[in-house]
Protein backbone atom coordinates (compact mmCIF):
# COMPACT_ATOMS: atom_id res chain seq x y z
CA UNK A 1 0.00 0.00 0.00
CA UNK A 2 3.00 2.53 0.64
CA UNK A 3 4.32 2.00 -2.55
CA UNK A 4 1.15 2.31 -4.09
CA UNK A 5 0.85 5.71 -2.71
CA UNK A 6 4.58 6.89 -3.35
CA UNK A 7 4.01 5.94 -6.68
CA UNK A 8 0.60 7.72 -7.00
CA UNK A 9 1.81 10.64 -5.67
CA UNK A 10 5.19 10.98 -7.68
CA UNK A 11 3.40 10.28 -10.58
CA UNK A 12 1.05 13.06 -9.50
CA UNK A 13 3.62 15.17 -9.30
CA UNK A 14 4.96 14.52 -13.02
CA UNK A 15 1.62 15.27 -14.63
CA UNK A 16 1.79 18.51 -12.35
CA UNK A 17 5.57 19.51 -13.28
CA UNK A 18 4.08 19.17 -16.94
CA UNK A 19 1.27 21.39 -16.55
CA UNK A 20 2.93 24.45 -16.18
CA UNK A 21 2.23 27.16 -18.64
CA UNK A 22 5.14 29.30 -20.43
CA UNK A 23 3.92 32.12 -18.37
CA UNK A 24 5.60 30.50 -15.43
CA UNK A 25 8.68 32.11 -13.92
CA UNK A 26 11.19 29.13 -14.12
CA UNK A 27 13.80 31.05 -12.13
CA UNK A 28 11.26 32.05 -9.16
CA UNK A 29 9.34 28.66 -9.14
CA UNK A 30 10.80 25.32 -7.56
CA UNK A 31 7.37 23.91 -8.42
CA UNK A 32 3.65 24.23 -7.68
CA UNK A 33 2.83 20.92 -7.33
CA UNK A 34 0.33 20.36 -4.08
CA UNK A 35 -0.13 17.17 -2.64
CA UNK A 36 -2.33 18.31 0.28
CA UNK A 37 -2.44 16.53 3.52
CA UNK A 38 -1.16 13.04 2.16
CA UNK A 39 2.59 14.24 2.23
CA UNK A 40 2.11 14.02 6.21
CA UNK A 41 1.83 9.87 5.54
CA UNK A 42 5.25 10.04 3.77
CA UNK A 43 7.06 9.71 6.51
CA UNK A 44 10.18 7.67 8.33
CA UNK A 45 8.43 4.77 10.37
CA UNK A 46 10.39 1.78 9.67
CA UNK A 47 14.32 1.87 8.97
CA UNK A 48 13.08 0.40 5.21
CA UNK A 49 12.89 4.49 4.24
CA UNK A 50 16.01 7.00 3.49
CA UNK A 51 17.34 8.91 5.89
CA UNK A 52 16.38 12.76 5.06
CA UNK A 53 17.71 15.21 7.16
CA UNK A 54 18.05 19.32 6.85
CA UNK A 55 22.22 20.64 6.48
CA UNK A 56 22.16 23.14 9.37
CA UNK A 57 24.75 25.65 8.91
CA UNK A 58 23.93 27.75 10.74
CA UNK A 59 24.43 31.13 8.95
CA UNK A 60 21.57 30.38 5.72
CA UNK A 61 19.67 27.53 7.47
CA UNK A 62 18.58 27.54 11.01
CA UNK A 63 15.61 25.47 13.30
CA UNK A 64 13.18 27.70 14.41
CA UNK A 65 9.45 27.31 16.15
CA UNK A 66 6.55 27.08 14.95
CA UNK A 67 2.96 26.93 16.93
CA UNK A 68 1.16 23.85 15.41
CA UNK A 69 -2.60 22.59 16.25
CA UNK A 70 -1.92 18.95 16.76
CA UNK A 71 -4.55 15.97 16.22
CA UNK A 72 -6.38 16.77 19.05
CA UNK A 73 -6.52 20.05 18.41
CA UNK A 74 -4.20 21.12 20.88
CA UNK A 75 -1.99 23.87 20.50
CA UNK A 76 2.23 22.71 20.45
CA UNK A 77 5.66 23.89 19.67
CA UNK A 78 7.58 22.34 16.69
CA UNK A 79 11.10 22.68 15.12
CA UNK A 80 10.88 24.01 11.63
CA UNK A 81 13.90 24.36 9.30
CA UNK A 82 14.12 28.21 7.37
CA UNK A 83 16.29 28.85 5.27
CA UNK A 84 17.48 32.56 4.92
CA UNK A 85 17.49 33.83 1.25
CA UNK A 86 18.30 36.99 -0.30
CA UNK A 87 15.91 38.19 -2.91
CA UNK A 88 17.19 37.74 -6.60
CA UNK A 89 19.92 34.77 -6.15
CA UNK A 90 19.82 31.77 -7.98
CA UNK A 91 18.09 28.86 -5.45
CA UNK A 92 18.74 25.12 -5.05
CA UNK A 93 17.06 23.77 -2.18
CA UNK A 94 18.30 20.72 -2.99
CA UNK A 95 21.89 21.98 -1.31
CA UNK A 96 20.09 22.53 2.02
CA UNK A 97 18.99 18.51 2.10
CA UNK A 98 21.18 15.46 2.18
CA UNK A 99 19.51 11.84 2.50
CA UNK A 100 21.26 8.51 2.55
CA UNK A 101 19.78 5.07 2.50
CA UNK A 102 21.72 1.81 3.21
CA UNK A 103 20.43 -0.68 0.66
CA UNK A 104 20.11 1.40 -3.04
CA UNK A 105 20.52 4.67 -4.47
CA UNK A 106 17.89 7.56 -2.95
CA UNK A 107 15.82 9.99 -5.20
CA UNK A 108 15.04 13.94 -3.94
CA UNK A 109 12.12 15.89 -5.72
CA UNK A 110 11.44 18.89 -4.13
CA UNK A 111 7.63 20.53 -4.42
CA UNK A 112 6.51 24.23 -3.11
CA UNK A 113 6.48 27.69 -5.24
CA UNK A 114 9.14 30.20 -4.28
CA UNK A 115 9.34 33.26 -5.61
CA UNK A 116 12.72 34.84 -5.22
CA UNK A 117 11.23 38.19 -6.49
CA UNK A 118 8.66 39.08 -3.72
CA UNK A 119 9.58 39.15 0.25
CA UNK A 120 7.65 36.25 2.42
CA UNK A 121 8.19 33.11 3.85
CA UNK A 122 7.38 30.19 1.45
CA UNK A 123 7.04 26.40 2.24
CA UNK A 124 9.04 23.54 0.32
CA UNK A 125 9.13 20.14 0.93
CA UNK A 126 11.19 17.43 -0.16
CA UNK A 127 10.54 13.89 -0.54
CA UNK A 128 13.19 11.17 -0.31
CA UNK A 129 12.45 8.05 -2.30
CA UNK A 130 14.68 4.88 -2.44
CA UNK A 131 14.54 2.37 -5.62
CA UNK A 132 11.84 -0.04 -3.67
CA UNK A 133 9.61 2.90 -3.59
CA UNK A 134 10.20 3.94 0.27
CA UNK A 135 9.85 7.44 1.03
CA UNK A 136 10.87 10.19 3.63
CA UNK A 137 10.03 13.53 3.75
CA UNK A 138 11.48 17.08 5.23
CA UNK A 139 9.57 20.19 5.37
CA UNK A 140 11.26 23.60 4.96
CA UNK A 141 10.46 27.18 4.88
CA UNK A 142 12.31 29.68 2.34
CA UNK A 143 12.65 33.17 4.34
CA UNK A 144 13.17 35.63 1.09
CA UNK A 145 14.37 38.92 2.17
CA UNK A 146 16.23 41.75 0.71
CA UNK A 147 20.10 42.20 0.49
CA UNK A 148 20.70 44.21 2.96
CA UNK A 149 18.23 42.46 5.62
CA UNK A 150 20.33 39.17 4.63
CA UNK A 151 23.70 40.45 5.23
CA UNK A 152 22.62 42.52 8.45
CA UNK A 153 20.89 38.72 9.57
CA UNK A 154 23.94 36.68 8.60
CA UNK A 155 26.47 39.04 10.43
CA UNK A 156 24.01 38.74 13.32
CA UNK A 157 24.13 34.96 13.01
CA UNK A 158 28.13 35.23 12.57
CA UNK A 159 28.52 37.39 16.00
CA UNK A 160 26.10 34.54 17.97
CA UNK A 161 28.11 31.68 16.46
CA UNK A 162 31.49 33.55 17.37
CA UNK A 163 30.58 34.08 20.97
CA UNK A 164 28.70 30.23 21.29
CA UNK A 165 32.21 28.72 20.19
CA UNK A 166 33.84 31.03 22.19
CA UNK A 167 31.48 30.26 25.42
CA UNK A 168 31.76 26.49 24.64
CA UNK A 169 36.06 26.93 24.08
CA UNK A 170 36.03 28.78 27.69
CA UNK A 171 33.59 26.20 29.29
CA UNK A 172 36.10 23.11 27.47
CA UNK A 173 39.07 25.29 29.05
CA UNK A 174 37.43 25.50 32.29
CA UNK A 175 36.64 21.54 32.05
CA UNK A 176 40.23 21.00 31.60
CA UNK A 177 41.44 23.03 34.39
CA UNK A 178 39.00 21.33 36.98
CA UNK A 179 40.36 17.92 35.51
CA UNK A 180 43.97 19.31 35.97
CA UNK A 181 43.35 20.20 39.24
CA UNK A 182 41.58 17.26 40.44
CA UNK A 183 44.57 14.81 38.97
CA UNK A 184 47.20 17.11 40.71
CA UNK A 185 45.60 17.21 44.47
CA UNK A 186 45.54 13.62 43.95
CA UNK A 187 48.77 13.66 43.50
CA UNK A 188 49.51 16.32 46.65
CA UNK A 189 47.31 14.07 48.92
CA UNK A 190 50.08 11.55 48.78
CA UNK A 191 52.28 13.75 50.53
CA UNK A 192 54.74 13.62 47.51
CA UNK A 193 55.29 18.01 46.65
CA UNK A 194 58.54 17.05 44.64
CA UNK A 195 56.55 14.97 42.48
CA UNK A 196 53.83 17.73 42.60
CA UNK A 197 55.91 20.15 41.52
CA UNK A 198 57.89 17.95 38.71
CA UNK A 199 54.49 17.07 37.69
CA UNK A 200 53.64 21.48 36.74
CA UNK A 201 57.22 21.60 34.37
CA UNK A 202 56.44 22.57 31.12
CA UNK A 203 52.42 23.25 31.98
CA UNK A 204 51.16 26.41 29.96
CA UNK A 205 48.91 29.65 31.62
CA UNK A 206 50.34 32.87 33.66
CA UNK A 207 52.26 32.82 36.18
CA UNK A 208 49.57 34.05 38.68
CA UNK A 209 47.30 30.89 37.61
CA UNK A 210 50.25 28.10 38.27
CA UNK A 211 50.75 29.96 41.40
CA UNK A 212 47.52 29.40 42.59
CA UNK A 213 47.33 25.36 40.75
CA UNK A 214 50.17 24.40 42.61
CA UNK A 215 48.39 26.35 46.43
CA UNK A 216 44.90 24.58 45.41
CA UNK A 217 46.43 21.47 44.48
CA UNK A 218 48.71 21.23 47.33
CA UNK A 219 46.99 23.24 50.21
CA UNK A 220 43.57 23.83 48.93
CA UNK A 221 44.11 27.17 49.29
CA UNK A 222 44.87 29.97 46.90
CA UNK A 223 46.99 32.99 46.52
CA UNK A 224 44.61 35.39 48.68
CA UNK A 225 45.48 32.91 51.67
CA UNK A 226 48.60 34.72 52.36
CA UNK A 227 49.92 37.44 54.97
CA UNK A 228 49.86 40.78 53.92
CA UNK A 229 53.37 41.06 55.58
CA UNK A 230 56.21 40.97 53.47
CA UNK A 231 58.78 38.34 55.01
CA UNK A 232 62.75 37.87 54.54
CA UNK A 233 64.05 35.38 52.71
CA UNK A 234 65.44 33.20 55.64
CA UNK A 235 61.61 33.66 57.06
CA UNK A 236 60.44 32.14 53.68
CA UNK A 237 59.40 28.31 53.84
CA UNK A 238 57.94 25.73 50.80
CA UNK A 239 54.69 26.69 49.66
CA UNK A 240 55.30 30.49 50.75
CA UNK A 241 54.51 32.80 47.70
CA UNK A 242 56.97 35.23 45.87
CA UNK A 243 55.92 38.46 44.38
CA UNK A 244 58.25 40.43 41.76
CA UNK A 245 57.12 44.00 41.14
CA UNK A 246 58.96 43.62 37.68
CA UNK A 247 59.55 40.07 36.39
CA UNK A 248 62.16 40.49 33.57
CA UNK A 249 59.49 42.13 31.04
CA UNK A 250 58.27 45.13 32.51
CA UNK A 251 55.15 43.25 34.11
CA UNK A 252 54.51 41.74 37.52
CA UNK A 253 54.88 37.92 38.28
CA UNK A 254 54.31 35.38 40.85
CA UNK A 255 56.36 32.14 41.80
CA UNK A 256 56.23 29.44 44.22
CA UNK A 257 58.79 28.68 46.91
CA UNK A 258 60.61 25.86 47.05
CA UNK A 259 63.15 26.09 49.11
CA UNK A 260 67.06 26.93 48.90
CA UNK A 261 66.99 29.28 45.97
CA UNK A 262 64.94 27.39 44.01
CA UNK A 263 61.01 28.25 43.04
CA UNK A 264 58.27 27.11 40.82
CA UNK A 265 58.47 29.92 38.24
CA UNK A 266 55.00 29.69 36.04
CA UNK A 267 55.02 31.30 31.95
CA UNK A 268 58.86 31.98 32.53
CA UNK A 269 59.70 32.68 28.94
CA UNK A 270 56.18 31.02 27.93
CA UNK A 271 56.29 27.95 30.27
CA UNK A 272 56.50 26.56 33.33
CA UNK A 273 59.86 25.54 34.91
CA UNK A 274 61.46 24.91 38.46
CA UNK A 275 64.30 27.86 38.75
CA UNK A 276 65.79 30.05 40.48
CA UNK A 277 64.04 32.40 43.17
CA UNK A 278 66.26 35.35 41.64
CA UNK A 279 65.76 36.26 38.17
CA UNK A 280 67.95 38.12 35.31
CA UNK A 281 66.03 41.02 34.52
CA UNK A 282 63.69 40.85 37.70
CA UNK A 283 63.00 42.91 40.84
CA UNK A 284 64.35 41.54 43.85
CA UNK A 285 61.69 39.07 45.15
CA UNK A 286 59.48 39.74 47.64
CA UNK A 287 58.27 36.71 50.08
CA UNK A 288 54.51 36.48 52.12
CA UNK A 289 53.83 33.36 54.33
CA UNK A 290 50.85 31.26 52.63
CA UNK A 291 48.47 30.04 55.63
CA UNK A 292 49.06 26.22 54.98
Amino acid sequence: MKKLLVCFLLGCMTLSLCAFSEGDDAGTIVSSLNLGSNVKNINKKDDKAPEIVAKIDELNLLEVEREVENEDGEKEKVAVYQIQYPMGSDFDVMEYVEASDDESEVTLTSFGKVDLETKGVYEITVIATDEAMNASSLKLEVNVITKEEYDEKKNELEQARIQRERAEAQKKAQEAREAQRAQLSQMAASGDLYALTQSMVGMGGDCFYIANLFLQSAYGISASDRDRTPISASQARPGDIIFYQNGGLGTTHWAIYLGGTTALQGNYNGTTIIGSVYLNGASDPIFYHTYH
